[in-house]
């Protein structure tokens, strides 16, 4: 699976989780390269392969049901595993109404897959892949814009 990465950044040799995204932590991806131009307008367009990825497809609505059961009272849970799965919400929102017990059992069901993918909101018919484990990123070729 081909993936890219934009960066203002040219020359880099790995890609590492940074501390202060504002998305949340992770090295983003996408399978858009014109999304990817758009975040590295002033730098570089990374071709970017996956190893030993365990992908969470956030669009596998029987997938999602089952990481959050339980955890959400059904009517919240309804509306926002929707929003999960049409990719219109994010998972920080959902975990600020779930109970701290509930979030470590959703947080333990989480932590077995090391890149999520989610439907990308500015790009339609793309997804973007957050990393969580840098060491499954390998950068493949770097295109300077």
């Amino acid at each position: 699976m081909k993936l890219y990465h934009g960066s203002n950044i040219q020359g880099l040799k790995t890609l590492k989780i940074g501390t202060d995204n504002k998305q949340g932590f992770g090295i983003y991806l996408t399978d858009s390269i014109e999304q990817a131009e758009y975040f590295g307008k002033y730098g570089s367009i990374y071709t970017v392969r996956l190893n030993d990825a365990n992908i969470l497809d956030y669009s596998n609505e029987e997938l999602m049901r089952e990481i959050f059961r339980e955890c959400l009272e059904s009517e919240l849970f309804n509306y926002e595993l929707t929003c999960l799965i049409n990719g219109s919400g994010n998972y920080s929102n959902i975990i600020n109404f779930i109970s701290e017990e509930n979030r470590d059992i959703i947080n333990e069901r989480l932590s077995k897959y090391n890149v999520h993918k989610i439907k990308s909101l500015g790009f339609r018919g793309h997804f973007n892949y957050i990393v969580k484990d840098e060491f499954v990123c390998e950068i493949i070729d770097e295109e300077t814009i």
